[in-house]
């Protein structure tokens, strides 16, 4: 499989997606009582597949967990969760496997429809036709993006430049994150380079967020133009460091 991802959102019976759309559909509406499940908790009932335990697994990895503030992953957990892990919302309505599945997607945001959570459905319907081979280089995929962008920002991974207090804000946050990792997936040939100039990259992204309008990175508004721009910017960022002689 290709740097390209064959893995993308690849051509289907429109009327099988459509049909597991309705499916999801009703599955919400049935959602009415007692301890109503989170988009992705549903998800992960209707698409449990290889792709979903693909999710499952990469969210256990130790950068993306310190990144979120989810504590690192014991094999215990799998079958009794502490009430620490089952406090955080992050965790326990699974949007930490959420935020992974926003990467995978959004690398294809030129296909970006139905808004954010309609177009994660949409990607989780396609997963299913994914072979093991585009189910193995995705997670060698999230791998790698994921140990380069902390190798550039460390503890400051997915953080937002506060313009106003002039200091990196104290929690990650999610658009911006999908900026961070879809412009690192693309720039893994830059892999050194890029981590030898992590200052540079650092000081760039500040002033991405001086010179960009509010709420850009931070997802304000998340139609498709938003959504690629951001993803744009960082990536063009990326480029102009990586191309620094």
């Amino acid at each position: 499989m290709n740097q390209k991802g064959n893995a993308g959102l690849k051509e289907s019976a429109v009327s099988s997606e459509e049909e597991m759309l309705l499916r999801q559909q009703v599955f919400e509406r049935l959602n009415t009582g007692g301890v109503r499940l989170s988009n992705q908790e549903i998800r992960n009932s209707i698409y449990h597949g290889k792709f979903n335990q693909m999710l499952l697994d990469v969210v256990k990895s130790g950068i993306f967990r310190t990144a979120w503030g989810i504590p690192l992953y014991s094999s215990e957990e799998d079958i009794n969760p502490s009430e620490r892990l089952l406090s955080l919302p992050l965790y326990a309505q699974m949007r930490d496997v959420e935020i992974a599945l926003r990467f995978f997607a959004l690398r294809h945001a030129d296909e970006y429809r139905r808004g954010m959570s309609g177009f994660l459905d949409l990607y989780s319907v396609r997963s299913r036709s994914f072979t093991e081979l585009d189910i193995e280089f995705l997670r060698n995929l999230f791998s790698g993006t994921i140990q380069l962008a902390h190798d550039v920002f460390g503890d400051l991974l997915f953080r937002p430049w506060d313009t106003e207090k002039q200091e990196w804000s104290s929690r990650p946050q999610v658009a911006f994150a999908d900026a961070v990792m879809v412009g690192f997936s693309r720039h893994l040939p830059d892999g050194g380079l890029l981590a030898n100039r992590r200052d540079r990259v650092q000081e760039a992204t500040k002033r991405l967020f001086e010179t960009s309008e509010p709420g850009t990175f931070t997802g304000q508004r998340n139609t498709k133009k938003d959504v690629q721009q951001r993803i744009a910017l960082f990536d063009s960022m990326l480029t102009g460091v990586a191309e620094i002689v």
